[in-house]
C-alpha cells in the first residue's frame, strides 16, 4: 500500500516553544516517526507540504493550493491521500475537498490533532492510523475526516463536507445530525454507520479552483439577541444567515424586517441554514415572505464553501 500524505501546518504540524504553540517545519518526519514507533509501518508513503500554516491563517488561496496538490498526484499509484491540518478551520477545508474533488476518488482523508503530538493528551496520531487503516481496508470514496474525540470509545470517520462549526472551548469534531459514516471498533476494523445517507443532491466536481483570497461576494451572519444588522458593499450578491438550533431566526423586530426589505431591494438573495424538513417553529412559515431561502439538511459551512466554489448558492 502507498500513501501521500499532505502536511498544511495545524497543531499537528506544530511545537510547543515557550508560551505558545507555533509552526514546525520538521514536524512532518517526527510525526512519521513517532507513528512508526508506535504502530510500525506495513506501508510505503510520500509527503508533500504545499504550505504550512496555522488553520486559522488559511484563505483562498491556501485552498487553491491544497486542491492543486492532490490533483498533481492523486493519479499517480496512491491508495490514498492523509491531509495533515489545523483543527480551527478543518471544516472548512474539508468541504473544500469535498465539492473540488466529488466522492468517487481515491479516499482522501483529513486529520488533525487536538494537542502538539508530544502533549499525552493528543489525539493526533490516534487519527493518523484510522486514516491509514480507512485506507488500507478500502472502506470508502471521496473525501473524509478521521478523529477521535476525547473520551469516545471509537474513532469516527465522517463524511467531509457532512461537518458541524466547531464548539468554543472544547475540540470536538461532529457531524450535523450526530449522523457519522462510520466509525472503527476496537480491533481497528471499520463499521459502516448503516443510517448514513449523503443528503445533498449530485454536484458536478469543481476540479482545479479558481477563487481569490477571501469571498467577497457572500457575507455570513450569525444570529443574536438584540443584534444590529450589517449593510454592504457592491460585490455582496448573497447572504447567508446561520440560525439558531432549531433552525429559526428573528422576524418579528423591526430592526431584522427591515434588513430583510434592505437586502430584497438591494438584489441581495438571502439564504438560511440549519434547517431539516422536520416540522418546525411557525416563525419558519415567514421565510419565504421575506424573500428568505432555506437551505435544507446542508452544515452552514458547506453551504458556505458550495457557493464560493461555484460561484452562487
Amino acid at each position: 500500500m502507498k500513501i501521500l500524505i499532505i502536511f498544511a501546518g495545524g497543531t499537528i504540524g506544530s511545537t510547543v516553544k515557550g508560551n505558545y504553540i507555533s509552526i514546525d517545519t520538521g514536524k512532518p518526519s517526527v510525526l512519521m516517526e513517532t507513528y512508526r514507533k508506535k504502530y510500525s509501518m506495513d506501508f510505503e508513503y510520500e509527503t508533500r507540504t504545499p504550505y504550512m500554516v496555522l488553520s486559522e491563517n488559511n484563505t483562498g488561496k491556501n485552498y487553491v493550493d491544497l486542491v492543486n496538490c492532490i490533483l498533481d498526484n492523486i493519479d499517480d499509484g496512491y491508495d490514498g491521500i492523509i491531509v495533515a491540518h489545523g483543527t480551527d478551520t478543518l471544516q472548512y477545508s474539508a468541504s473544500v475537498l469535498t465539492y473540488a474533488l466529488g466522492n468517487d476518488t481515491i479516499p482522501v482523508c483529513v486529520v488533525s490533532s487536538n494537542h502538539p503530538i508530544e502533549d499525552e493528551r493528543a489525539n493526533g496520531l490516534i487519527n493518523l492510523h484510522g486514516a491509514i487503516n480507512f485506507i488500507k481496508q478500502k472502506a470508502g470514496k471521496g473525501a473524509f475526516v478521521v478523529y477521535k474525540n476525547g473520551n469516545d470509545d471509537y474513532t469516527q470517520v465522517h463524511r467531509a463536507n457532512r461537518l458541524r462549526a466547531g464548539y468554543v472551548y472544547t475540540d470536538r469534531i461532529d457531524s450535523i445530525f450526530d449522523m457519522p459514516y462510520g466509525h472503527f471498533d476496537e480491533r481497528d476494523r471499520f463499521i459502516k454507520n448503516p443510517d448514513f445517507v449523503d443528503l445533498e443532491g449530485d454536484f458536478e466536481p469543481k476540479g482545479r479552483l479558481n477563487i481569490g483570497p477571501q469571498c467577497d461576494f457572500i457575507y455570513r451572519i450569525y444570529p443574536y439577541v438584540g443584534m444590529v444588522y450589517p449593510r454592504f458593499p457592491k460585490s455582496v450578491k448573497y447572504v447567508l444567515l446561520d440560525s439558531f438550533h432549531s433552525g429559526t431566526i428573528d422576524t418579528a423586530s423591526d430592526a431584522a424586517l427591515s434588513f430583510y426589505r434592505y437586502c430584497n431591494q438591494k438584489g441581495i438573495k438571502l439564504f438560511i441554514t440549519g434547517l431539516g424538513r422536520e416540522i418546525s417553529y411557525e416563525s419558519t412559515k415567514k421565510y419565504i415572505d421575506l424573500g428568505i431561502t432555506p437551505l435544507y439538511n446542508i452544515s452552514p459551512i458547506s453551504a458556505y464553501i458550495k457557493g464560493w466554489l461555484y460561484g452562487e448558492l
